[in-house]
C-alpha cells in the first residue's frame, strides 16, 4: 500500500500535555473539575482561536478556583511543552517518502512557541492548526481542508491521533487510521507498518 500523505495530532504525540500543570503539583485541581472546563467551549473558542491565551487563562483561573497570575500560568505551561525530539527525527525521515503533515487543535501562542524555541515547523510538510480555521477535530472539515489542498482522496492519507473520538472521525471519511497512546511508540510502529509505513 502506497500512501503519499500522513497526518500527525501534535499533543500527545510529538508534546506533552500542559494538563499535568493544573492536575499535579502545586494546584492539584480535582480531574472531574479540570476536565470538565477542558471540555467546555472556552477551551474550543482557544483552539479555534476566537480567544486569545490571556484571556483563557482568566477563565481557567476562575473555573478551577486558581490564584496566580496569568505570566505566571503562561510560564508552567510552557515549561510543560517537553518535545519528544527522538519522535519528531525520525519522522522527519518519512518525509523522504510521504508527505507528512500535522493537524492539531491548539491555542496560536503555544504553537508560536514551539516554532520559535522547537523549530516545529521544520519538521512537516505543513501545519494545520485549529486557530487557522476556526475548525477543531473532529470536524470532517479539518480533514476535508488537508485533502482537498493535497488533491487526494481519504484512502490515500493515514492518520494518527491519541483521541479515539478524532480516529472515529477520520475513520468515518474514509481514512486510514493509527492511534496513538502516549509515549507507545511500538504502537505506532506497528500501526504505521500495517500499512507499509516504517518509521
Amino acid at each position: 500500500m502506497n500512501l503519499p500523505l500522513i497526518i500527525f495530532d501534535l499533543e500527545r504525540v510529538f508534546v506533552d500535555s500542559w494538563h499535568d500543570v493544573f492536575l499535579q503539583g502545586e494546584f492539584q485541581v480535582p480531574p472531574h473539575v479540570f476536565h470538565e472546563f477542558d471540555a467546555s467551549e472556552i477551551r474550543k473558542d482557544l483552539h479555534r482561536g476566537k480567544i486569545s491565551e490571556y484571556e483563557f487563562l482568566g477563565h481557567l483561573k476562575t473555573a478551577l478556583s486558581i490564584e496566580a497570575d496569568e505570566e505566571d500560568l503562561k510560564r508552567r505551561i510552557r515549561d510543560s511543552l517537553v518535545v519528544n525530539a527522538d519522535l519528531l527525527s525520525r519522522v522527519q525521515k518519512l518525509r523522504k517518502r510521504h508527505s507528512v503533515v500535522l493537524s492539531s487543535n491548539y491555542a496560536r501562542e503555544w504553537a508560536e512557541h514551539l516554532i520559535a524555541h522547537h523549530n516545529l515547523d521544520s519538521f512537516f510538510d505543513k501545519m494545520y492548526f485549529s486557530f487557522e480555521h476556526g475548525i477543531r477535530k473532529p470536524d470532517e472539515r479539518a480533514f476535508r481542508v488537508i485533502l482537498d489542498e493535497y488533491g487526494i482522496t481519504p484512502k490515500d492519507a493515514v492518520f494518527i491521533d491519541d483521541k479515539e473520538r478524532n480516529v472515529m472521525a477520520a475513520q468515518a471519511l474514509g481514512l486510514n487510521t493509527v492511534l496513538f497512546r502516549e509515549h507507545d511508540i511500538k504502537m505506532l510502529e506497528d500501526g504505521l507498518k500495517s500499512f507499509g509505513i516504517v518509521l
